[in-house]
């Protein structure tokens, strides 16, 4: 009888684990203009990265749970456009050099 406790924390443990594997860390995903073409997962460490610009963004979705901001210079300067957590939005015509989440 001792042990169903034990085993019933374990098993919990185990599901709770495998609930959260493959869901996406905070971040954005571009989209082309054909919405199939995406980048990779930018800035999910929350530390400002180079934005990559030779990608043709067309959306900017943000799938995690803060705000993104795009900046239209390096080092996260310049003007700030922010994608709220859990939207994507349409890229507006300006160059981004940064992402930080």
């Amino acid at each position: 009888m001792t042990l169903l406790p034990l085993l019933l924390l374990l098993l919990t443990t185990v599901i709770g684990a495998f609930a959260k594997w493959g869901q996406p860390s905070a971040g954005v995903i571009l989209r082309g203009d054909d919405s199939k073409t995406r980048s990779g997962l930018l800035s999910r460490d929350h530390r400002c990265t180079q934005f990559p610009n030779e990608f043709p963004a067309h959306t900017a979705q943000n799938v995690g749970a803060t705000h993104c901001g795009l900046w239209t210079n390096e080092d996260c300067t310049g003007t700030l456009y922010v994608v709220p957590a859990h939207y994507a939005i349409n890229m507006p015509n300006a160059q981004f050099s940064s992402i930080i989440c």
